[in-house]
């Protein structure tokens, strides 16, 4: 072969090597481009999903004082709901979903469900039936972010591995119970063995994330009080004390918002690294 067919055989691999490499390039930026959107997209579900869990937990300690006899909280009750009917009609695009449509549809079925024995079930069959429903909804919450490559690019981007959007909404739930279990404890003065047994479960739950992270920052400082709270009121106390419901309620609730709102900041953490 002579060195003007070497130069053009080399020249033509050369040629076809740079085409392939810059292809290539094109390509990985266009999947770079789309994972970036499909991430967004999962960060607003985020957002969404965890108004929804909001609500629920906000309904569950509503409909529960609504079976215990405090019929001026039904008007309220009914509002709550209309929320979450309308977070879940925005959100029906799930239905369609090749991998969350299963879950979700669940999650709707077991809250019509609900809604339709709502009143002729006793409190504790109530706070159950909502426990069961909310759990079920963190699970589908989890399914979303994975779907939509979040969870492990978000635990990366952490310092604190201990303190992630999983673990805040989980936290905010056992408050949810908290909350509702010492309404219960409050309101019915029961302060019973069983009732002891659950609140100390949901304590050490509490205790234990509050052990594994500072507790310099508003939100974790809040959280240590409302467990001293718990110790004061439900695990050394014999009976009722000074303590109402209407004003447990209001400083449970007032914790859980601000695990939502650390919730809220991560998710702004995130989207900020996303370029």
């Amino acid at each position: 072969m002579t060195d003007i067919n070497m130069n053009a055989v080399l020249m033509v691999v050369g040629t076809g090597l740079f085409v392939v490499v810059f292809l290539a390039i094109i390509y990985q930026r266009h999947l770079d481009k789309y994972r970036e959107g499909k991430q967004k997209q999962g960060l607003q579900y985020l957002i969404d999903l965890k108004n929804v869990l909001t609500q629920l937990q906000i309904h569950r300690g509503l409909s529960t004082r609504l079976l215990w006899g405090e019929a001026e909280i039904a008007h309220e009750l009914n509002s709550h709901k209309n929320i979450i009917d309308g977070y879940i009609k925005s959100l029906d695009e799930f239905t369609h979903h090749e991998f969350l449509a299963s879950r979700w549809n669940a999650f709707k079925e077991d809250w019509c469900a609900l809604n339709v024995i709502q009143n002729t079930i006793t409190a504790e069959q109530n706070i159950e039936q909502h426990n069961h429903i909310i759990l079920v909804f963190i699970y589908f919450i989890s399914d979303v972010a994975e779907q939509h490559d979040i969870a492990n690019t978000y635990l990366k981007d952490l310092n604190d591995e201990d303190k992630n959007w999983k673990h805040v909404l989980s936290t905010a739930e056992w408050i949810g119970q908290a909350r509702v279990l010492g309404s219960g404890m409050l309101n019915q003065e029961l302060y019973g063995r069983v009732e002891r047994i659950r609140m100390n479960f949901i304590h050490s739950k509490l205790r234990d994330y509050a052990d594994t992270v500072s507790a310099k920052d508003h939100t974790m400082k809040q959280l240590v009080n409302f467990i001293g709270l718990i110790e004061k009121e439900f695990l050394h106390k014999e009976q009722k004390g000074g303590l109402t419901t209407s004003s447990y309620f209001q400083q449970a609730s007032r914790v859980i918002e601000a695990c939502m709102h650390e919730f809220e900041l991560e998710i702004k953490q995130l989207r900020s690294s996303i370029h």
